[in-house]
């Protein structure tokens, strides 16, 4: 399968991110490489993601950081530019992955040709590990789509794997990318 670009915008969430990139390693799907970009924080992340890396050395692990906080979508759009992937999964660093999603993902997308492939999410209190929620698209969400999309998006960022070709890119800078996520 094609190489997946797994995109992580960052900022002060060295508390979860260890965790974030450990999931990364339990895929399934062994052909990926990690772009985190740290939105203006400084602490522990570098160390995190640069022991992560010595952990995983057949896999390209690039670290780099905005120097003043400048939001999620720019932050995204700054690891874009730097993705080498046929296909871009969004990961945010205080969320984890089961170990077939990218086999998952990418199936579908081949299968079905198209664009973007989500899933329902699990919400799971960080501190108890409680349950709180299953966060997806409802029979009535399908019914409408794309449309039911602005009553409630069920579409997550964490959830989300696109081909790379969706992203419109021109002298290695990303031109134009609508904001995905908060």
């Amino acid at each position: 399968g094609g190489l997946v670009s797994v995109v992580i915008p960052t900022r002060d969430k060295e508390r979860f991110i260890g965790d974030t990139l450990a999931s990364i390693g339990r895929q399934t799907y062994r052909r990926w490489e990690v772009i985190v970009v740290e939105d203006g924080s400084q602490g522990e992340t570098e160390r995190i993601v640069k022991s992560f890396s010595r952990r995983h050395p057949w896999h390209r692990v690039e670290y780099s950081r905005n120097e003043q906080n400048c939001g999620p979508s720019h932050t995204r759009n700054t690891a874009f530019a730097k993705v080498r992937g046929e296909f871009v999964a969004l990961l945010d660093a205080d969320d984890s992955w089961f170990p077939d999603h990218l086999t998952v993902a990418t199936d579908a997308l081949k299968s079905s040709g198209n664009d973007v492939a989500y899933s329902t999410v699990v919400v799971i209190e960080d501190k108890s590990d409680l349950l709180l929620c299953v966060w997806g698209p409802e029979a009535r969400d399908l019914a409408e789509f794309p449309l039911g999309l602005f009553r409630r998006n069920f579409v997550n960022p964490s959830a989300t794997v696109l081909r790379r070709q969706v992203l419109a890119v021109h002298e290695g800078r990303v031109e134009r990318v609508e904001q995905i996520g908060r």
